[in-house]
């Protein structure tokens, strides 16, 4: 189970009933088991490179979540939430391989063999954007955990509007604390680095005063006010100095933005329409290019220093000593045809008489 939301679980119990929990702890249940049929984990792995068995089995764990998605998501989990757990799905995985380097073969791999299984699934069933999110290890922690906050304030404001909150003082304080982590990421690291989650730290601010509209419509107060945009975010007093203030965040945080545009802005918030060949087609191509080269290595191999080899170059000897000769034979029947036509050809005199 994922150690962060183990954390806000116990912090707050009343998460554990909702369903980025649940769905973390029914992946968790999923991952074990036999093998899957038509597992394409061994396609493109390759055992002499580092890591190989760990990604291996992180790979079939993924696949047997993959395959639960059609007898789970007819129940508590509903069929058209279904991108919304795909990336739960794909957060979780990325959490499972942030050790690693995405750039390995085995990693670039690891989704290819992914999505070639997923795509042998019903296809109401599929995830379309399995896809490294592309976040290193020292972003991915924060940006994980405001993920996570932004999911639980949806399920907040869904169960409420349901009427089945009653009492509202658990979620004024979850408000209130997740809100101070909003505060944290903008202003407790410098422009350079906040700039990182703008997308996450908008969709969270969204969600946020989504939640608290919801509660007001039922009459219920919170306590808490809305939040201001993640460029005009007034940040709060503390202790500690901050080191992204309001007058220059907007100019430091679009220059990072116009630098690092359009790849890392987009993998942080997901994407439900990506198809999931976002960022894919290299890795397909050199995936290609590696089995191509394999095989004329391997082909090369067995020519060279096998008896298969001597035998293959025999073969070939014959079948060109076997050509050569027909060709021979061919020529000597065409200039005996020319010949015979030659010789039966009529020859007729005409006598030329004057008048």
């Amino acid at each position: 189970m994922d150690s962060d939301l183990v954390q806000l679980g116990t912090a707050h119990p009343f998460l554990k009933q909702l369903t980025l929990y649940k769905f973390y702890e029914l992946m968790e249940t999923n991952k074990t088991g036999p093998v899957t049929t038509n597992s394409k984990c061994n396609r493109h792995l390759i055992e002499s490179i580092p890591y190989y068995q760990e990604i291996l089995n992180i790979c079939r764990e993924c696949e047997k979540i993959l395959y639960s998605f059609k007898t789970n998501l007819n129940g508590v989990f509903k069929i058209e939430n279904k991108d919304r757990y795909c990336d739960y799905f794909k957060y979780w995985l990325n959490d499972q391989t942030k050790e690693f380097d995405s750039n390995s073969y085995n990693m670039m791999m690891l989704h290819v063999s992914l999505i070639d299984y997923d795509i042998t699934l019903d296809n109401e069933y599929r995830c379309n954007n399995i896809s490294d999110l592309k976040i290193n290890k020292e972003h991915f922690e924060k940006n994980k955990k405001l993920f996570f906050h932004t999911e639980n304030l949806h399920w907040i404001k869904d169960k409420c509007t349901n009427g089945q909150c009653l009492d509202v003082s658990p979620y004024s304080d979850y408000l209130k604390k997740s809100s101070d982590f909003y505060d944290e990421i903008i202003c407790a690291d410098i422009c350079k680095n906040s700039a990182l989650y703008k997308s996450q730290l908008e969709l969270f601010q969204e969600e946020f005063n989504n939640t608290i509209d919801s509660f007001s419509a039922l009459g219920k107060d919170l306590g808490t006010e809305k939040l201001n945009s993640p460029l005009k975010h007034i940040c709060k007093i503390k202790e500690k100095p901050t080191l992204c203030n309001l007058d220059n965040r907007e100019t430091e945080w679009n220059a990072v933005t116009a630098l690092d545009s359009p790849d890392f802005e987009d993998d942080l918030a997901p994407d439900t329409a990506n198809d999931g060949t976002k960022g894919m087609s290299s890795t397909i191509i050199v995936s290609i290019m590696f089995s191509f080269l394999t095989i004329i290595s391997f082909l090369f191999f067995v020519y060279k220093f096998t008896p298969f080899g001597s035998w293959l170059n025999l073969f070939i000897q014959k079948k060109k000593r076997i050509w050569s000769n027909l060709d021979k034979e061919t020529d000597q029947f065409l200039n005996l045809s020319e010949n015979e036509e030659k010789n039966s050809e009529k020859i007729y005199n005409i006598t030329y008489h004057s008048a």
